[in-house]
């Protein structure tokens, strides 16, 4: 069974929640579908630690998931990014 894409707004809302709890200097400044695509969205983020590129993160997101699922998958992705930057 196919769900119904979750809305942008929701998408947002998700993206910012975690981002919040995993790192404070990360910042959601939009969640956009681009033209064309039905239940894929791209989330940007800024990483407000970086004073150098890259300092903005993009992170494709299928929205006919469950919101478990797509919080699981920024999550994952928010996670990764931290790793790296500490490695840097």
């Amino acid at each position: 069974m196919k769900l119904n894409p979750l809305p942008l707004d929701e998408v947002r809302r998700i993206a910012e929640d975690v981002a919040t709890s995993c790192d404070p200097d990360l910042r959601v400044v939009g969640v956009l579908r681009p033209e064309g695509a039905s239940a894929y969205a791209e989330v940007m983020v800024v990483d407000g630690r970086r004073q150098v590129y890259p300092s903005r993160l993009m992170i494709g997101i299928d929205r006919s998931t469950s919101a478990p699922a797509c919080r699981a998958t920024i999550e994952d992705r928010f996670r990764r990014h931290v790793a790296h930057r500490s490695t840097d």
